[in-house]
């Protein structure tokens, strides 16, 4: 599997797809073990997106927000998605105290969450929360100026 990188700098932070290219769905993983795997060799967060059926939200957000081909470029350029089951991935949920759906957590490389979001949001809200979760992890990693640089964004926004 061939994820793309992004270069982050200090002054911005690409939020959608060269007009040339159409971006691809998410390709969301089933398994945080595999995802922690990729995170470590890419150098990249994890996005995990916890849902459970008959979820009103969760499906919103699949339809309305992941959908959304801003939301598709920055999740695949900047994170390892994976998407998990309430209560099919219990350790899981369990061990991170999720017990709403929709949640999305971030968590760095090495596994640990560092940030939590629940319940569902629009496009521009949702893109601000990636920015937050992203620079959480980044901090945690002593990546302070590209920390900076998203928030500092979310200001102008």
């Amino acid at each position: 599997m061939s994820i793309r990188t992004s270069s982050l700098t200090s002054t911005s932070i690409p939020e959608s797809p060269p007009e040339a290219s159409a971006p691809p769905a998410v390709s969301w993983l089933d398994n945080f073990s595999e995802a922690t795997t990729l995170a470590r060799a890419q150098r990249k967060p994890i996005l995990v997106d916890v849902y459970q059926d008959d979820c009103g939200g969760c499906d919103k957000l699949d339809l309305e927000t992941f959908s959304d081909e801003r939301v598709q470029f920055a999740i695949g350029t900047r994170f390892i998605p994976v998407k998990l089951h309430l209560f099919a991935d219990r350790a899981f949920t369990r061990d991170n105290q999720v017990f709403w759906t929709p949640t999305i957590l971030f968590a760095d490389r090495s596994g640990r969450v560092r940030y939590t979001s629940e319940n569902y949001l629009p496009v521009p809200e949702f893109l601000d929360v990636l920015d937050i979760g992203e620079a959480m992890v980044l901090m945690r990693w002593k990546g302070y100026d590209e920390a900076i640089a998203l928030l500092a964004g979310l200001e102008y926004r």
